[in-house]
């Protein structure tokens, strides 16, 4: 964050509200990751991304997902962080806008739950969601932010990086209202 304001193209994503916000977060980080800590175990994919992802003979109704490599016990929503960060944030709007993504991973994730029968609480579903997406997505902002201007050397080519991670940023701390809420509910 530091490196960020001292750009003068990366000052901007952390301006301001954003910047505000986003310390509020990294201040109440550990009531978050305590939070986490508590929710149920599922088994993940743990690399769930695009290029693991194919659909049977150009299926709507059926993904089959590749290289298990990572694949282990994580915290219940833990695989919709990686869905939102490599298809939305990472690299850019590879598939859509981080708004355009986030809802439908963590619909479709909330519903495959219903099919499996899971018989608790969807909030803590919810809420293991937007958690895995805040620490796993959102925290990860500033390291983008460095990267960016330690390798993107055309100005036109950085400033779109950098209007990108402020906006993704502005819509991920949106999100975080709602998943401290969730948190607060004990779920």
């Amino acid at each position: 964050i530091r490196a960020a304001r001292e750009h003068p193209l990366a000052a901007k994503v952390f301006a301001g509200d954003r910047g505000r916000q986003f310390q509020a977060l990294l201040d109440d980080l550990g009531q978050l990751l305590d939070a986490l800590e508590r929710l149920p175990l599922t088994f993940a994919h743990a690399d769930l991304n695009t290029g693991n992802m194919v659909a049977p003979q150009g299926s709507d109704e059926q993904t089959v997902l590749l290289d298990w490599q990572f694949g282990g016990s994580q915290v219940i929503g833990y695989d919709v962080s990686t869905v939102v960060g490599c298809c939305a944030v990472y690299e850019g709007p590879v598939y859509g806008q981080a708004n355009e993504v986030t809802g439908p991973t963590i619909n479709a994730y909330l519903e495959g739950i219903r099919r499996s029968g899971w018989p608790g609480d969807e909030r803590l579903v919810r809420f293991g969601c937007l958690g895995a997406v805040t620490v796993r997505v959102t925290l990860v902002i500033p390291d983008l932010v460095l990267r960016a201007i330690q390798h993107i050397r055309d100005p036109e080519r950085l400033a779109t990086r950098m209007n990108y991670l402020s906006e993704s940023l502005a819509y991920l701390l949106t999100l975080t209202k709602e998943t401290r809420e969730l948190a607060s509910l004990g779920v």
